[in-house]
């Protein structure tokens, strides 16, 4: 779980992404579980999985090679 009291400049990939009244985010989440407090600030997206997705990871391994153009 990743609790965010400070500010943070970046994505966040988390299982569950809390972020507490304090809490500054600028970038994306993606994550299975999101909970915000009143006054936290998100500037970015939310991306919700539910755990039957494949990670962006294991769909670019899986993903066959692309033909390259040629001129």
């Amino acid at each position: 779980m990743v609790s965010i009291a400070g500010t943070v400049k970046g994505n966040i990939v988390a299982e569950k992404v809390e972020i507490l009244s304090t809490g500054r985010v600028y970038g994306d989440l993606k994550t299975g579980s999101f909970a915000s407090e009143e006054g936290a600030f998100l500037r970015g997206q939310i991306t919700m999985r539910d755990g039957t997705e494949p990670d962006e990871a294991e769909e670019e391994a899986e993903a066959p090679p692309q033909p390259k153009d040629r001129d």
